[in-house]
């Protein structure tokens, strides 16, 4: 499965199980991108109030186009909504470097 790298920053809340993690995505253009959803959407391996942040995870996507920006740099469009029903205040689609893919 495809992903994009993001970096999981705090332990939001207990509720609802197995509890809420926020994370951030940086976009090709810097912009950070700000999620809230269950760990197990970004985290490989089990975190919780207890955990030094931030630490690496994940976003499950599925890539929509490839292109490269004016200054050489090779940049990926995502939608996270797909395959877990992922966004930020409502946006799923990123364009990201491509280096932040993972999976492909």
């Amino acid at each position: 499965m495809t992903a994009v790298a993001c970096q999981v920053v705090r332990w939001v809340a207990d509720e609802p199980q197995p509890g809420l993690v926020e994370a951030h995505l940086t976009d090709a253009d810097g912009h950070v991108w700000r999620f809230i959803d269950k760990e197990p959407i970004f985290c490989a391996d089990a975190v919780g109030e207890w955990t030094r942040f931030p630490v690496a995870g994940a976003i499950r996507c599925r890539i929509i186009d490839y292109g490269t920006l004016s200054d050489g740099r090779q940049v990926v469009t995502i939608d996270t909504a797909s395959p877990d029903g992922v966004d930020s205040d409502g946006v799923t689609i990123f364009r990201v470097a491509a280096s932040a893919i993972s999976g492909q």
